[in-house]
């Protein structure tokens, strides 16, 4: 692959900073928003997404193990706070 050589004065090149910086942000906050990383409650699809599991597992987990859910009309949320608590809970130690 061939190297380019592009010239630019200091005033440009703070420019051209200014610019990456401000595409890498917003990819960034972009990337928070998709992976609700900024929101406290999830929707059920979300939250098993958030743990990598499926939905009929996720609720699973709420009917059979105690996860606890905010019901709300027809709808159902998952603060991430209960579901890390839940999580840390049922952790056991395994013997060699």
């Amino acid at each position: 692959m061939a190297n380019i050589n592009v010239l630019l004065s200091e005033e440009q090149a703070e420019d051209f900073r200014k610019e990456i910086y401000s595409l890498v942000l917003e990819s960034a906050e972009k990337a928070r928003r998709d992976a609700s990383l900024d929101k406290d409650f999830l929707n059920q699809f979300e939250a098993a997404s958030y743990l990598g599991v499926s939905q009929n597992t996720l609720k699973d987990y709420s009917n059979r193990f105690g996860l606890p859910v905010t019901v709300m009309g027809s709808r159902k949320f998952y603060s991430k706070t209960a579901i890390r608590e839940f999580m840390l809970s049922k952790q056991k130690k395994i013997a060699n």
